[in-house]
């Protein structure tokens, strides 16, 4: 399925989020914007990171590893980056409906 395929199948109010190991060229984004318009969230560049945790500043978004840290460790950094991120992603090869659940309450109880 393509992108003009997928842009036309979600509701008005889908954002799309297209991430990338590096950034893509100028040619490359304004494609993406004008397949897009206003469904794109935004394009995210991120780097793999040992950490558990890739953000891109200039999108606002980051996308962790569940696994790197327990629900505690989660809310402290969320208490530290939330107010600057738009979008967190979870990303983590075993991530189970229990961890989404989790971090989905403890999103919850921060207001966020």
């Amino acid at each position: 399925m393509s992108l003009e395929e997928w842009a036309f199948d979600v509701d008005e109010s889908f954002r799309f989020f297209l991430q990338c190991s590096t950034p893509l060229a100028p040619a490359e984004q304004q494609k993406a914007i004008e397949v897009l318009g206003n469904k794109l969230g935004a394009i995210v560049s991120t780097a793999t990171s040992s950490t558990g945790v890739e953000i891109d500043k200039a999108a606002s978004v980051a996308v962790i590893r569940m696994a790197s840290q327990d629900i505690r460790g989660w809310r402290i950094w969320l208490e530290q980056h939330s107010g600057s991120l738009q979008a967190i992603f979870l990303n983590d090869e075993s991530l189970s409906y229990q961890q989404m659940s989790d971090f989905k309450a403890l999103l919850e109880l921060m207001g966020l």
